[in-house]
């Protein structure tokens, strides 16, 4: 019997020895990761992404940089994880031979045109994408024309408005609108020639100035010399309310970036207290997929003031839809006894206390 026991296999003991040097920690410390270093920079990036424009990003740059544990797996909120602005992952302290991984080029408008089509099976349906792309570049040419035109007169989205108008009432079949015409007509034509400081029929060119109207009155100056006066006058006005709408837009622009700074701010905080969640890097992601889209940039940008985007990427973030992480089933606790796959029936002509005692072994008593 001895030499039957001294002969038996070894491997049960190796494979439990092998089994248990490194069981799966799913308490509370594993969940518990350091705040990732980026996460401020991944809040600046966003922001900026949002004010200059936001790269296209690689399908494999999420995952390139990073960091994994002891066991292989990837690391919850990865210090080397990409930003929203499509930025490559920088190198890491302790990841001297890392690569830097580039950001994909962005497509051209031709490129997209061109898988679209090519993703069509159907010859009929090929087509008729194609023609709707041509029917799309031939109005895109004509409103880029129509917008080089505009630009070109020097007019702006105001005054084209206006010619816009004129242009319905003079062509209208009502008296009304006639008449309406006329006026906005007579308006231009007295401005026109208070411009060039001369007179005209129904146009007195001294009637912004009183004081130059007085003196050619009282013949303290000629009427050619209050004229001259008069033009250069406006000329000087001109230039100052340029110079004071230049000046409006300058204070804009430092609210502008004072809001944006603030909303940076606002937003790396709270990006810090949400870093050290396991799922942040898919959210941050699936922000950057969604901001990706430049339309949608536009309408964001378009639709939200900057002190109201702290707010609106909160309400993002939290409703970003994304895949929760598998979770390894916990191990069953080892018991001596088998668990109760269910109640064996008793058998008809079992007498009665044999049934009792049946019973009383399937309680376990």
């Amino acid at each position: 019997m001895d030499e039957d026991l001294d002969n038996l296999p070894q491997d049960d003991d190796a494979g439990q020895q092998q089994d248990g040097g490194a069981p799966a920690s799913s308490g509370p410390s594993a969940a518990a990761e350091p705040l990732p270093a980026s996460a401020g920079s991944q809040a600046a990036a966003f922001l900026d992404s949002l004010t200059e424009g936001s790269p296209s990003q690689g399908d494999g740059a999420d995952t390139a940089g990073r960091a994994r544990d002891d066991l292989g797996r990837f690391k919850a909120g990865g210090a080397a994880s990409a930003d929203l602005a499509g930025a490559p992952s920088q190198q890491q302290p302790g990841q001297p031979g890392q690569p830097a991984v580039a950001p994909a080029a962005p497509k051209t408008p031709e490129q997209e045109d061109g898988e679209l089509l090519a993703g069509i099976k159907s010859e009929r349906g090929r087509a008729r994408v194609a023609q709707i792309i041509e029917e799309r570049k031939a109005a895109q040419g004509e409103v880029a024309a129509v917008r080089d035109l505009v630009h070109a007169a020097g007019m702006t989205a105001e005054t084209f408005s206006q010619h816009i108008e004129f242009s319905r009432l003079a062509n209208s079949n009502d008296p009304r609108d006639l008449q309406q015409a006329a006026q906005m007509l007579e308006q231009t034509r007295a401005e026109l020639y208070r411009k060039l400081g001369q007179d005209a029929p129904g146009v007195d060119a001294l009637s912004d100035f009183p004081d130059l109207a007085q003196h050619v009155q009282n013949l303290q100056m000629p009427r050619e010399t209050a004229l001259e006066v008069a033009k250069m006058r406006r000329e000087q006005q001109s230039h100052q309310a340029q110079r004071q709408q230049q000046h409006v837009a300058q204070q804009q622009t430092a609210q502008f970036e004072q809001d944006v700074a603030r909303a940076q701010q606002s937003l790396e905080s709270y990006v810090q207290t949400r870093a050290h969640e396991i799922d942040h890097p898919a959210r941050m992601q699936a922000l950057q997929a969604h901001f990706s889209d430049q339309r949608k940039m536009q309408e964001f940008i378009s639709t939200y003031e900057p002190r109201q985007w702290p707010h609106v990427l909160r309400m993002l973030y939290d409703n970003a839809q994304v895949t929760p992480p598998a979770r390894r089933a916990s191990p069953a606790p080892i018991s001596g006894r088998t668990g109760a796959l269910g109640r064996p029936a008793p058998a008809a002509d079992q007498p009665s206390d044999q049934r009792i005692m049946s019973h009383i072994d399937s309680l376990g008593l």
